[in-house]
């Protein structure tokens, strides 16, 4: 599978206007970070930053095709501004990253700016922690070799998950093959009319979270086979305008939960669809 990966990539051959339509989007991304508003400290996205820097014009491996890519109404797409394998003797990194276009230029930059600094962020911590363990293991007699051949891989992609001529809701996901733990997941819901990251009260109405919590404690009910946490041992508590969703093919929120959240990590992410009561 990775050296079809390697291949696919690599069979990518960027024309010239590809090239420099590639260089001015990179541009308005290092413009955008500057602005950035997300919710890490500053000191962490410097160390982020600093730790491990990956870029368009760095990636010897780098390919990008922006033909074919979804297209969402006549306003809006995602597209892969980022696309590389780069491979070491310890770790394979694969990394498709998305960004927006045509849509409200302002917000466009900000999500796109929240979407590179969460990849960089992520792959500074991941690429951290392989040397980390790397150390461990040859101080405690393990060998170069042996190393090398637990295949490490650190995995960034992207999903659309759906879209329509008025929203966009899609998925960008980061993981390491050998820690479980390690796993970076974040929705993005946008409204492609006003150019608004939407919330589940813009999705939901004023009353958002009585219905949500109403529908998720009634599926719960429902899942009998599942012992989901007591409120008071960390279990569901409620949902509030941080709690992760994505907007599913019939336009409605799909309220997730990662593995641990609200039950035993053997039962996986859990998700709830939830139905406005007036659309039932």
């Amino acid at each position: 599978m990775r050296e079809n990966y390697r291949r696919g990539f690599a069979s990518v051959h960027p024309t010239k206007a590809l090239k420099e339509s590639t260089i001015e989007e990179m541009k308005r991304l290092r413009i955008a970070r500057a602005r950035d508003r997300w919710r890490k400290p500053v000191g962490a996205i410097a160390a982020c930053l600093v730790a491990f820097a990956v870029s368009v014009n760095a990636s010897p491996a780098f390919a990008q095709s922006l033909e074919g890519v979804p297209v969402v109404g006549t306003i809006a797409r995602v597209f892969s501004v980022r696309a590389y394998v780069q491979q070491d003797e310890t770790k394979t990194v694969r990394v498709e990253q998305p960004a927006l276009e045509q849509i409200n230029e302002d917000l466009a930059l900000e999500i796109n700016a929240r979407i590179q600094q969460a990849v960089d962020c992520y792959l500074a911590e991941a690429n951290a922690l392989v040397e980390a363990e790397k150390r461990a293991f040859l101080a405690t007699g393990g060998t170069e070799e042996e190393f090398a051949a637990r295949d490490v891989t650190i995995d960034v992609s992207y999903e659309v998950l759906s879209q329509s001529q008025d929203r966009l809701s899609f998925v960008l996901r980061a993981a390491q093959s050998d820690i479980s733990a390690l796993k970076e997941i974040k929705y993005y819901n946008i409204d492609l009319l006003t150019g608004k990251e939407l919330t589940l009260k813009d999705v939901l109405g004023e009353d958002y979270a009585r219905i949500a919590n109403a529908s998720i404690r009634e599926q719960m009910a429902q899942r009998a086979e599942i012992p989901y946490f007591a409120q008071d041992a960390g279990g569901f508590a409620g949902v509030d305008e941080e709690t992760a969703f994505y907007l599913n093919a019939q336009g409605n929120p799909v309220v997730v939960f990662a593995k641990y959240a609200i039950a035993p990590g053997g039962y996986g992410p859990q998700e709830f669809e939830i139905i406005a009561p007036d659309a039932r």
